[in-house]
């Protein structure tokens, strides 16, 4: 049976970041189909049979290691060989060097807990329907999104779960990540970057969706629906792009910022799920899964994605080096969709 080499597991909050695969896209704005999207198409359909395709379901493929990233089924945190049953559904939200950050969706009530290496576990805050929880890059800092009309920010310390600091914006806007000294905010058709402590200032006027301080990549939307496209720009000069589409969207970064993956923006029956790419586009492999849908991506390295494939009741973590696939845990109760 083939088997992937082991991969190392990430430094800090870099590891088990789990991304919610239809997660509402922020921003509005024009859905033109940029010229580069459109060269690009016509570059790639005469190679696109060359692209191969893996078929994922649960239980389809050889199974390989165990996860090197903490990972979750229904209400156990698994990291390494150490299994952690918390007070509901969870999910990984990130690492820091001393504890896994989880948010737990309770019966009554959704909490996020700093579960600690060393044993023992914090809860940071409670989080009544889950809006915007994300840690920094690092994992020491928890940004939080409070209800209401305007934008109340915290920012928390995921050590002891003091508050560091808060802020009400106008308008719209939840946490997309963040450093130590910056969380970066998006909707309201801008993404904002909130210097701690500081001051708030515009970097784009476009959606963030997602942030990879240390690859220097954010991503913005703009439109709606079937008409939707995707930006992938430097962080640090945010009029430079690197890729745009408005057939694909971009769900998640590897932390060093070689590959992506994305989706389609329109749903086909049948169709391709998942595509890995280079960061400026170019095609590495497909993923389809017949009457299977991926909610999680988690990065074990910059070129090794860790998703997770449910269809009808069974689950299971799948590993992708490009089209190197394989099953890297056993199959679960499927979780539950949300709708």
């Amino acid at each position: 049976m083939r088997t992937l080499t082991r991969r190392a597991a990430l430094a800090l909050a870099a590891t088990g970041i789990a991304v919610p695969l239809t997660a509402a896209a922020l921003g509005n704005g024009s859905s033109a189909a940029p010229a580069a999207d459109r060269a690009a198409v016509r570059a790639t359909t005469s190679a696109r049979a060359a692209v191969p395709t893996v078929e994922i379901t649960p239980g389809g493929l050889d199974r390989g290691d165990a996860p090197s990233v903490p990972w979750a089924v229904e209400d156990v945190l698994h990291v390494g060989d150490t299994a952690t049953t918390l007070p509901g559904y969870v999910t990984v939200l990130g690492r820091s060097d001393t504890a896994v950050i989880a948010y737990v969706a309770g019966r009554h009530t959704d909490r996020i807990i700093a579960v600690r290496d060393a044993g023992g576990r914090l809860l940071l805050d409670r989080v009544p329907g889950g809006q915007g929880a994300v840690v920094s890059e690092d994992g020491r800092l928890l940004f939080l999104r409070d209800n209401g009309d305007d934008s109340m920010i915290r920012v928390l310390a995921t050590d002891d779960g003091h508050l560091v600091a808060s802020r009400r914006i106008r308008g719209f806007h939840v946490p997309i990540g963040g450093t130590d000294e910056v969380v970066y905010l998006g909707g309201d058709g801008s993404t904002l970057a909130w210097t701690i402590g500081g001051g708030v200032q515009r970097i784009v006027k476009a959606g963030g969706d997602l942030v990879a301080p240390g690859a220097d990549l954010l991503a913005t939307v703009s439109g709606q629906g079937d008409r939707m496209c995707t930006t992938v720009r430097q962080l640090s000069e945010p009029t430079q792009v690197v890729w745009e589409s408005c057939t694909e969207r971009v769900v998640s970064i590897a932390p060093g910022g070689g590959r992506l993956l994305t989706t389609p923006v329109l749903f086909k029956p049948g169709g391709d799920r998942l595509a890995m790419r280079t960061t400026e586009g170019d095609l590495l492999a497909r993923y389809r899964g017949p009457d299977s849908y991926f909610d999680r991506a988690t990065w074990e390295d910059d070129a090794t994605v860790l998703v997770r494939v449910s269809k009808g009741r069974r689950s299971a973590y799948v590993r992708c080096a490009a089209a190197e696939c394989e099953q890297a845990t056993g199959v679960a109760v499927a979780p539950p969709v949300s709708g």
